[in-house]
């Protein structure tokens, strides 16, 4: 592109407006017609007329009503991205254990949980944003790293033992404990398990770091919080039913 003066103004392919609203957004992330207005002082037809043109040349993309990002800003930012339109959440399950490199898996889903509903926003070829809610008295265990909120080691454990799915099936949940225990807080591990409050999470965990080989310092407080009942270690399927009567899973054989 030829160059003339500065920033969005020296591209000759982008008209006054375009330029303009360009340089009024560049220190966004995520803007709005609203944020465009006050920010320019433009009408409104102006505005939707400018973000049709910006779209429709690729420089920024539409990620749900009233949302807009640059485009080049994308590959970067997705993580905080899907952390700012699904707020308030955190990033875990399988991204957050790709993220601390407890998988060899590439995840093209961003995965967040919130405690409000939001649908399944897709920005081609970037990836997924797929949204987890959550009960407000269980939105815990997370920090903003860069300013983007991820779960914090021990609370992608509980969360992927709670939802195995989420990450893949119990055969990568095994493979990503395994390969994250060395690093988990083991004190602070046992007080989310507690405060989350599901005592199925004890018994799964603990069957899972049995079958692992690794010694669990808090073996004898995770036995005092398994449920009376039988547990599912994971989803149902075709298969033998067994049950592992130490931990009181149910397991199924194929």
């Amino acid at each position: 592109m030829k160059k003339t003066e500065n920033l969005y103004k020296r591209y000759t392919p982008f008209s006054k407006h375009e330029s303009a609203l360009l340089n009024a957004m560049e220190h966004l992330l995520i803007f709005s017609v609203k944020t465009v207005k006050r920010r320019t002082k433009w009408n409104e037809a102006t505005i939707r007329n400018t973000l049709f043109s910006l779209k429709k040349k690729g420089i920024i993309r539409s990620l749900k009503k009233d949302n807009y990002v640059l485009t080049s800003r994308i590959p970067e930012s997705l993580l905080k991205i899907a952390a700012v339109l699904t707020a308030p959440s955190y990033i875990s399950f399988w991204t957050a254990c790709s993220y601390y490199g407890w998988t060899e898996q590439q995840i093209k889903t961003v995965q967040v949980v919130s405690t409000k509903q939001f649908s399944e926003i897709v920005i081609p070829p970037y990836g997924t944003i797929e949204t987890t809610t959550t009960n407000p008295r269980r939105m815990f265990g997370y920090a903003n790293v860069n300013t983007v909120p991820i779960a914090e080691k021990e609370r992608v454990i509980i969360d992927i033992i709670h939802k195995p799915e989420k990450c893949g099936g119990i055969n990568e949940v095994r493979k990503c404990i395994k390969n994250a225990w060395g690093d988990v807080d083991k004190k602070k591990l046992l007080f989310y398990l507690k405060r989350f409050g599901n005592k199925a999470l004890f018994a799964r965990l603990g069957f899972l770091l049995d079958k692992l080989h690794i010694e669990n310092i808090t073996e004898a407080t995770f036995l005092k919080n398994i449920p009376k009942g039988y547990t599912l270690l994971h989803q149902k399927e075709k298969g033998v039913m067994r049950y592992n009567h130490k931990w009181r899973i149910i397991l199924y054989d194929k």
